[in-house]
């Protein structure tokens, strides 16, 4: 078993020990015709909802753009079978966020999201 199937099996066991905070989501994917007409795509992932901490504020990539009122979000990589961009949105129960920004590992193990909520 290579260092990748180690992190991609440490990431299910995670999500598996923290089950009751593991939702299921909807990654929409936005494709814009050029015109004026867009057609979503919806994939369905697991992820769990925190807030940021100070430590990943003095660590994540995305540190500047962190504000007070935005959600960290956690996906399996194994769930995100297009590619993660910044122009999709997920939907969590009512919720519906604008992907802010992303950080993910070499082998794409975990994604780890800066949500903001759309209201």
């Amino acid at each position: 078993m290579g260092l990748g199937n180690v992190f991609i099996k440490g990431v299910e066991t995670v999500f598996s020990v923290l089950k009751d905070a593991v939702q299921q989501g909807q990654y929409i994917v936005i494709t814009d015709d050029g015109f004026d007409d867009s057609q979503e795509t919806s994939y369905t992932v697991r992820i769990i909802l925190d807030q940021f901490t100070q430590k990943d504020v003095e660590h994540a990539s995305f540190y500047d753009l962190i504000q007070p009122t935005d959600t960290k979000g956690l996906i399996p990589g194994a769930d995100i079978s297009v590619s993660m961009n910044t122009s999709n949105i997920l939907k969590v129960g009512d919720r519906r966020f604008t992907i802010v920004a992303f950080e993910t590992d070499p082998i794409e193990a975990m994604f780890t999201l800066l949500l903001r909520d759309t209201k």
